[in-house]
């Protein structure tokens, strides 16, 4: 049987992608200052126009946006419903989408948010199999 873990996938294009254009940034700048961060080396800066969640673990960029797609991956170990009531309240006007990969037998939890302006998406993920939340933003190139 097949098990999704989407945000691994997602983090897995955006490097593949990255690597094919020669162009990617690791993690290790700072996370922007957000409040309740980690100054830890983990937590990259998210260079999307998405908001960064304040309470990350760890977090790496791949990609150059504008002129490029990008994707931010992170994760906290929030609580799932912490984590999606933070960005349902930034996030005004986004669509919400409940992933059709969950088991609805399991504790496996998944919501994306969709933002029409650059194609962005916000991907929270719950699964108990891995540690903490997992938050991937997605947002095309653009000019």
């Amino acid at each position: 049987m097949f098990t999704s873990h989407r945000a691994t996938v997602a983090t897995t294009i955006a490097l593949l992608l990255a690597a094919a254009s020669g162009c990617s940034k690791s993690a290790g700048a700072g996370s922007s200052g957000s409040p309740g961060s980690s100054s830890n080396s983990k937590i990259a800066e998210n260079l999307t126009d998405l908001p960064t969640y304040p309470n990350l673990t760890s977090a790496s960029m791949m990609g150059h946006p504008p002129t490029q797609g990008a994707v931010f991956s992170a994760t906290s170990n929030d609580p799932y419903p912490t984590v999606v009531a933070w960005y349902r309240s930034r996030l005004t006007g986004a669509t919400e989408k409940v992933s059709g990969y969950i088991d609805t037998t399991t504790p496996h939890k998944e919501i994306e948010f969709h933002m029409a302006k650059w194609n962005e998406q916000v991907m929270i993920d719950f699964n108990p199999q891995y540690p903490g939340t997992s938050i991937t933003l997605g947002q095309d190139a653009h000019q």
